[in-house]
């Protein structure tokens, strides 16, 4: 667990990267790298040596760090630290940096999704999805988990569905507005177009009544 200290630190390593200090940046940078427990840091120093920004480039050097960075992912997640765990899951599924195991980063998106993590839900539903013509159940259920927590994309999605007849009863319209409006109101801008659009439809069909 990082310390307050090493999270103030890394702040300002990466403040002083976004704004081209690279040689304060790395300097913090590798004073944070003495720790194992950050892993963005070896990220961070990953790509500085890679591309030899501030420094020259010096591959062997990247890949150590690479090799540490996916070392502290891996060990973070089996501590049960959700955001590498989720970052991990991701790292399977498109073999980024380790060897590609759709298999395992399924399992590590089911766990995190069976423990409520909604992004993880979301992608299980996308997952499901791009394997199949049509929705799964198996999808479709993991996309109601996500949308009845909140996930903007989530609710829009399931929205979308029902409004276009592929989900839901003679209630649907109704719950998917319902969906659309609570989505828009956490700025998810498709929502919020879409609700746009399908308002200004209706005033369309209300002027077209009154001129017949």
């Amino acid at each position: 667990m990082r310390s307050n200290q090493q999270t103030i630190l890394l702040q300002d390593a990466i403040k002083a990267y976004e704004l081209d200090f690279m040689d304060e940046a790395i300097s913090k940078f590798l004073l944070l790298a003495e720790s194992d427990n950050i892993p963005e840091v070896f990220q961070y120093l990953y790509f500085i040596y890679k591309n030899g920004d501030g420094v020259s480039i010096d591959v062997e050097k990247a890949e150590a760090f690479r090799t540490r960075y996916i070392r502290a992912v891996k060990r973070l997640a089996q501590v049960g630290k959700e955001e590498w765990k989720l970052k991990l899951a991701y790292m399977y599924f498109y073999g980024d940096g380790v060897r590609q195991d759709n298999q395992q980063a399924i399992e590590l998106f089911h766990e995190l999704a069976t423990a409520g993590h909604t992004v993880a839900q979301f992608t299980l539903w996308k997952i499901y999805k791009a394997n199949s013509a049509a929705p799964s159940s198996d999808g479709i259920y993991w996309l109601q988990k996500a949308a009845g927590q909140g996930h903007t994309e989530a609710m829009y999605t399931l929205a979308s569905l029902m409004l276009i007849g592929k989900l839901g009863d003679e209630n649907a319209h109704s719950e998917a507005i319902c969906l659309l409006t609570q989505s828009a109101e956490k700025d998810f801008l498709p929502a919020e177009e879409l609700l746009r659009k399908m308002r200004s439809r209706q005033l369309d069909k209300l002027r077209m009544k009154k001129i017949a």
